[in-house]
């Protein structure tokens, strides 16, 4: 049976201090659930609230166990997330837009990747983009842009063949 994976390595452009904080977030994410409840933090504090709509919101959060299904490293611009075999595309992205909507950041994120497979198949390759803002996360998906090339190119070869037709 084939392995599906999802490869992608992007950089969230963040200032120093916020992506120190989004690590701290990050980190208090990681943490069993019980000893996360335990880290008494203001609702209304950016680093507690971000761990807390992360664990609400990824797909598959385990609270016995939290882990990311993405790589994270502090670069000289920001945060830079991958990861070696497939990553959460869907939670990386997410992530990023808590970051931006909780510290208000005007940062536009583009994050391209590839899906891909480990043995030949048909239709087993593709790749897309999302995009991500303080306002939504919008995706872009190839095979719909092949789609609608294809509806295209159909129309030019039908109007072609009913030209000829015609004279």
């Amino acid at each position: 049976m084939p392995q599906f994976a999802t490869h992608a390595s992007f950089l969230l452009e963040l200032p120093s201090d916020i992506t120190d904080k989004v690590i701290q977030a990050l980190t208090l994410f990681k943490l069993p659930k019980h000893q996360f409840e335990c880290q008494i933090k203001p609702l209304n504090c950016p680093i507690f609230k971000v761990a807390s709509f992360c664990q609400t919101n990824f797909e598959n959060y385990n609270p016995n166990k939290p882990e990311l299904e993405f790589f994270y490293q502090k670069h000289k611009d920001g945060l830079w997330l991958s990861h070696k075999d497939s990553i959460n595309i869907n939670d990386a992205a997410f992530l990023c837009f808590i970051v931006l909507e909780t510290w208000n950041l005007d940062t536009f994120v583009v994050i391209n990747c590839s899906h891909t497979s480990d043995c030949k198949s048909l239709n087993g390759y593709g790749g897309r983009t999302i995009v991500v803002t303080k306002f939504k996360i919008e995706e872009f998906r190839v095979h719909k842009w092949v789609n609608q090339k294809r509806i295209a190119h159909n129309k030019i070869i039908q109007a072609t063949k009913d030209l000829n037709h015609a004279t």
